[in-house]
């Protein structure tokens, strides 16, 4: 760091803004996901992946989307994927 250059803060992680977070439908939550409206319902209802209702309608916020996948165990080179 020189005189001249800026200070620049350390960079931090995004944290989801819960009050700008997108909520997505049931099929559109679905689809991010992989899987079907039953198998996604099924998730929500284990606590696997986060859901709220608004106005008695479910939805799945986009920041829930993203902590589902990054939960999801990765595929190791050689192993069995079928």
């Amino acid at each position: 760091e020189t005189a001249c250059e800026p200070r620049r803060a350390p960079a931090t992680p995004e944290v989801p803004d819960p009050m700008h977070d997108e909520l997505l439908r049931l099929p559109t939550a679905a689809e991010a996901i992989g899987h079907g409206e039953t198998t996604t319902r099924r998730l929500i209802r284990e606590g696997r992946l986060r859901a709220v209702l608004v106005d008695g309608v479910l939805r799945v916020p986009r920041s829930a989307i993203d902590e589902f996948i990054a939960s999801l165990p990765e595929a190791h080179p050689g192993a069995d994927l079928t």
